[in-house]
């Protein structure tokens, strides 16, 4: 049974562009692959399971600023400084 499940229904999505090891690239491309999944969906399910996994960011989070309401235009300073920290990884 694969750890990461076929796609749900489709979400509102933003593009982001990323930097990996040319290995990783290939084991994402096989994962896709035995999943009959697309690479994003791959790379989601996996983030979420970090996300979900990770202890230390969860106690991080929580004590956060609250996400803007639905419909602001930008996400808060803090979210978006991790967000480009962590998808501008370079290789």
């Amino acid at each position: 049974m694969p750890l990461i499940n076929r796609p749900p229904a489709a979400a509102t999505k933003k593009t982001v562009t990323i930097r990996m090891p040319v290995d990783i690239i290939d084991s994402l491309h096989d994962y896709a692959r035995f999943l009959g999944s697309t690479l994003d969906h791959v790379v989601i399910e996996a983030l979420k399971l970090v996300f979900k996994k990770d202890a230390e960011f969860k106690a991080w989070q929580v004590h956060q600023q609250p996400s803007p309401a639905k419909g602001s235009a930008a996400p808060e300073p803090s979210k978006a400084a991790f967000s480009l920290l962590f998808f501008r990884m370079q290789a």
